[in-house]
């Protein structure tokens, strides 16, 4: 489909074509929840980390989300196995140290667990030899041992537990589903899907829509299935010997449809909102955590993205040293049916 500036993308004609460039752009710049694919990759690269220890920090951001604090954690403690004495130490420093150490949002309830959760997989570990054996499997292999014998990781923390491995440790397994059965624990990505296909009527959210009561017939979930594999279906063929191919999966088309469908929320996504988020986080570790080095984040900020999404960089942003986002990009689509950051993309999305 041939989109042009003056179209109202919210329509539900044009949402699967603009979808679709969102997940390129997602992917071109690995602006993806957390900035993951931006940052695991660098500070691997950057820190000269061996398999082992870019496997530990990526579990270590399994239970935190917040890259910047994983580095905190992972500097205070080595790659399991290691001893209990070890373990006691680094406890003491992170309860002392609980103040200048954040979290992310869907982690921060569980902030408590991750001496514990640490020490758990540090045993698991020891049964195994090592971190890369210990995540070699398939994904449902994976899959339980994520929700089964790792301590403290819900099903949220299990899904982005894996991919960060996945991408930390370049291993060899595929998410194979995106949950959609799961009625409460895949909301978020199910809806960005219904919406995505046109079907707000199934979109669960009681203020939002009260007429729908989040009871989906075996068909729609059938439906819905089929659908999002065929939308993977599309995008492999569409993304086909780009340099980001190898990350197009269920793993970042999630990470995307849960995005897309918060563009359809009051105050907040837009494309490269983690982007932006990431400048926030950093600004704000920096400031609790003046003696961590974030230097690499924003190198590697400096190596994926271009100027104009780089808020360090464009004094005119709105959100230029402030770690608030902007409510005019983040209602903008809502409000207008414009999209923001696409038009370094794709002309019909200019904004002016």
């Amino acid at each position: 489909m041939i989109l042009e500036s003056w179209m109202d993308f919210r329509k539900p004609e044009y949402r699967r074509t603009v979808f679709l460039r969102f997940y390129e752009f997602h992917l071109k710049y690995r602006a993806h929840a957390g900035c993951v694919y931006q940052f695991i990759p660098f500070l691997r690269e950057y820190y000269k980390w061996e398999i082992e220890e870019s496997l530990w920090f990526a579990s270590i951001n399994a239970f935190t989300q917040h890259p910047m604090t994983s580095l905190a954690i992972f500097q205070k403690i080595p790659p399991p196995p290691f001893e209990e004495k070890i373990l006691g130490g680094f406890t003491k420093w992170f309860n002392e140290s609980w103040a200048i150490l954040p979290f992310d949002s869907d982690r921060k309830y569980q902030k408590k667990d991750v001496p514990k959760a640490l020490g758990v997989l540090s045993e698991l570990v020891k049964q195994r030899g090592s971190l890369k054996e210990f995540y070699t499997g398939d994904f449902e292999q994976l899959w339980r041992l994520a929700r089964k014998d790792m301590f403290s990781l819900g099903r949220l923390g299990a899904w982005s537990g894996l991919e960060f491995i996945k991408i930390a440790g370049d291993l060899d397994f595929e998410f194979n589903t995106l949950f959609l059965h799961d009625i409460d624990g895949s909301r978020s990505h199910r809806n960005g899907l219904c919406v995505l296909l046109g079907r707000d009527d199934l979109d669960y959210h009681s203020k939002l829509n009260p007429a729908f009561d989040g009871k989906y017939t075996n068909e729609q979930l059938g439906w819905l299935e089929e659908e999002g594999e065929k939308l993977l279906m599309e995008s492999k063929e569409r993304f086909k010997g780009r340099d980001f191919f190898g990350d197009v999966g269920y793993q970042t088309l999630e990470t995307t449809l849960c995005c897309y469908k918060s563009w359809h929320r009051k105050n907040r996504r837009y494309p490269s909102v983690y982007n932006d988020m990431a400048y926030s986080r950093l600004l704000d570790t920096q400031e609790k955590n003046p003696n961590l080095d974030l230097t690499p984040f924003w190198a590697a900020r400096r190596k994926y993205l271009p100027k104009a999404l780089r808020i360090e960089d464009n004094t005119s942003h709105p959100q230029y040293n402030n770690k608030s986002l902007s409510h005019e990009l983040q209602n903008m689509y809502i409000t207008t049916g414009k999209i923001p950051n696409l038009e370094i993309e794709w002309d019909c999305f200019n904004i002016k």
